[in-house]
């Protein structure tokens, strides 16, 4: 095998052997977590989630579903 290839593998099979060390967190942790972050933190984009639907001008209106009538 050439020089070059095998100094390839080496610094593949070092790239792999990092990859392997960094820090695992499970799939129903991770979500967990994001619902959690997104039911707890208010988002100033969708006010009408938080109980301020008269200051969402892009709320829709209680008169008709489109909100032009």
């Amino acid at each position: 095998m050439s020089d070059v290839r095998y100094q390839k593998l080496l610094r593949q099979n070092e790239a792999l052997r990092e990859l392997l060390d960094l820090p695992r967190l499970a799939v129903s942790e991770a979500s967990r977590s994001l619902i959690e972050f997104t039911t707890q933190t208010s988002d100033p984009l969708v006010p009408s989630v938080w109980g301020q639907p008269a200051s969402d001008p892009f709320a829709v209106s209680s008169g008709s579903c489109c909100g032009f009538l």
